[in-house]
């Protein structure tokens, strides 16, 4: 076989098509148009990710822990919620290697009669409401027992119960 008989492999079906080919056969007007709606998807999604935060129903964060023996801990925490929602969280008390040592869930009910403050009471099982800064965010504060000495106390997630 002659070299110029033998077709090169890239070749062999015929000529790769290149985005770039594709392109340069739209119009202006196309061009114009799809460079239009890509930037549209950016925008759109850069937006949706700048507000999914602030479309969650509830947030939670720690603000404290106390190690009170090798077998008990205390962690404080705020909580914000609808009002007509249920909301329960694991908190978790970690060792020195990020172990859970103890757990337990509280459930923090919707808000129910006005207290003196004319501000809502929420019922809450397993913690105690020690405070709140607005009428959304309460701190609680909740005693675990531990299998062995902790390190830390954590909210390790927060869901809302769906009502039946």
């Amino acid at each position: 076989m002659s070299p110029q008989s033998d077709p090169q492999p890239t070749d062999r079906y015929g000529k790769a098509k290149t985005l770039e080919g594709k392109l340069s056969k739209l119009s202006k007007k196309q061009r114009n148009w799809l460079i239009a709606g890509v930037l549209g998807v950016l925008v759109a999604v850069s937006v949706w990710f700048t507000f999914a935060g602030f479309l969650k129903p509830y947030t939670y964060k720690e603000v404290g822990y106390q190690i009170v023996s090798p077998t008990e801990a205390k962690v404080e925490f705020q909580v914000s919620k609808k009002p007509a929602d249920t909301v329960q969280c694991a908190v978790q008390v970690l060792n020195e290697v990020y172990a859970v040592v103890g757990q337990k869930t509280v459930t923090i009910g919707p808000d129910t009669a006005k207290d003196t403050a004319d501000s809502p009471q929420s019922t809450v099982t397993g913690a105690t409401e020690v405070g709140r800064s607005t009428s959304a965010d309460r701190y609680y504060v909740m005693e675990l027992r531990t299998d062995s000495e902790g390190v830390t106390g954590v909210v390790d997630s927060c869901w809302v119960v769906p009502t039946s």
